[in-house]
């Protein structure tokens, strides 16, 4: 398969996966609020009663839904800061090499290009794997690790 079509391919997979996780969610909700209904009943709830504790079982679910989606868009922000820091760090190091050939000494070009090399080494040990935010504060760009 072209990674095209591997692509295609997954994004179904996790559209009907979502759709999935949406139906059964929304049959488990269904089951309860019934059960709910149903107890509420049994234990002689009057019609208004019913209908605050329904209110009450939508404000928890609203509660529950901002809650997974709170977490969900921090997420995103984190995997979008670390796609800002890899460009920011793998941008410069290319630009790096990009003026290694202006450099008349070859001893010049061999440390230019190891400088190079450790940037995009360390942007891939210490920010891929997005456990380091505090990136910024080690000013790595201007002063070098010991």
């Amino acid at each position: 398969m072209t990674s095209s079509r591997v692509q295609r391919w997954l994004k179904q997979v996790q559209i009907v996966s979502a759709a999935w996780q949406a139906t059964i969610g929304g049959c488990l909700y269904t089951v309860v609020l019934v059960l709910v209904d149903q107890l509420s009943v049994r234990f002689g709830l009057t019609e208004s009663q019913r209908v605050v504790d329904d209110l009450l079982g939508g404000v928890l679910v609203g509660l529950i839904l901002y809650a997974f989606e709170r977490r969900r868009k921090r997420q995103l922000t984190q995997k979008l800061v670390t796609i800002n820091l890899m460009n920011h760090h793998v941008r410069n190091a290319l630009q790096l090499l990009a003026f290694t050939s202006d450099e008349p000494s070859p001893h010049k070009q061999c440390a230019l290009v190891r400088e190079s090399v450790d940037r995009i080494d360390f942007a891939l040990r210490e920010i891929l794997p997005g456990e380091k935010t505090d990136v910024f504060t080690r000013e790595y760009w201007f002063v070098r690790p010991s």
